[in-house]
């Protein structure tokens, strides 16, 4: 994809909460990652740090949209961004898709992902944490890493 393409660079990590002003999707994400590299050498050191980069700059991808269609617009209605500070609203021409769905859709087009990567990728914490599959064993420590995304 060509950056001539995508919002990656310009994207809120948010409509209305932390960090809901633009080209703070990259802010979050690398702090994400950061993040994600610190847990990781306390909690499970054999994880690879280019996993961890992945996950951490791309879980949260889907925020751009699709290719030429972004996520996002700066919101129009004064008395919503004044008063309820939503400061962007969703682009209702967007094919309905989760937001982990439509970030591991677009990492696994152009990054080949191990099966754990492509399940952070697509997954929130809170979700994850829900199972009792996602927490970390001595034989599969990846679930660790989405406590990272609280970054």
């Amino acid at each position: 994809m060509r950056e001539s393409q995508t919002t990656w660079l310009t994207s809120p990590a948010s409509t209305r909460f932390h960090l809901n002003v633009e080209k703070s999707l990259v802010q979050r994400s690398v702090g994400v990652a950061e993040n994600v590299l610190r847990l990781r050498d306390c909690l499970a050191p054999q994880i690879p740090d280019e996993s961890c980069v992945l996950v951490g700059l791309f879980h949260d991808v889907g925020k751009v949209g699709m290719p030429s269609k972004p996520l996002y617009f700066k919101n129009d209605n004064e008395w919503e961004v004044r008063n309820r500070n939503i400061t962007y609203k969703h682009n209702p021409d967007l094919v309905p898709m989760s937001l982990a769905a439509r970030s591991l859709y677009l990492v696994a087009k152009y990054i080949p992902l191990s099966d754990a990567e492509a399940r952070l990728c697509s997954t929130t914490m809170i979700s994850t944490l829900k199972t009792t599959s996602a927490w970390p064993t001595k034989r599969n420590p990846w679930p660790f890493l989405c406590t990272g995304q609280t970054a």
